[in-house]
């Protein structure tokens, strides 16, 4: 049985990609900036109030191990979600790949997607419009022929 490519690069298409990836981080930084303003405001209002110990740990000495692993977990999460978007962009790419190919009147290979890329139907209707083609051109062609030997 023959073995299916394995992706070679995650960052296939950095439109799609790279939007997905932008929002990701904006929020994950918003939710961190929320989320530690939550943490931090009561510190704040209650030593304003003189609530809490001034001799206690500073606040940065609390909340740096929160931020640090906040912060390490954002390239796995961006390394996900390339791996997740790369099931539908990857597809795109190879369907631009294939079109563009039968625009220009190349032999196509009927297209195939990988094992747990999304679409998987997609690439069926292609190749379906591919047999369609190919048909009306054999079709145009005898045609053609038959024409042109009833002319001779």
């Amino acid at each position: 049985m023959k073995t299916k490519p394995k992706r070679s690069r995650l960052f296939v298409d950095p439109e799609v990609q790279g939007a997905l990836v932008t929002r990701c981080l904006v929020y994950w930084c918003l939710a961190l900036f929320v989320v530690f303003a939550a943490l931090l405001s009561p510190d704040f209002i209650f030593a304003t109030l003189g609530l809490v110990s001034p001799t206690g740990p500073s606040i940065w000495v609390r909340y740096t191990p929160a931020l640090i692993l906040a912060g390490s977990m954002t390239p796995l999460m961006v390394l996900d979600l390339l791996r997740c978007t790369n099931k539908f962009a990857g597809p795109m790419v190879r369907t631009r790949r294939f079109l563009r190919h039968l625009a220009n009147g190349d032999e196509v290979a009927p297209i195939k997607f990988r094992r747990g890329d999304y679409w998987r139907g997609y690439a069926n209707d292609l190749n379906a419009v591919m047999r369609r083609i190919q048909s009306l051109e054999n079709q145009v062609a005898a045609l053609t022929k038959s024409n042109e030997q009833q002319k001779i």
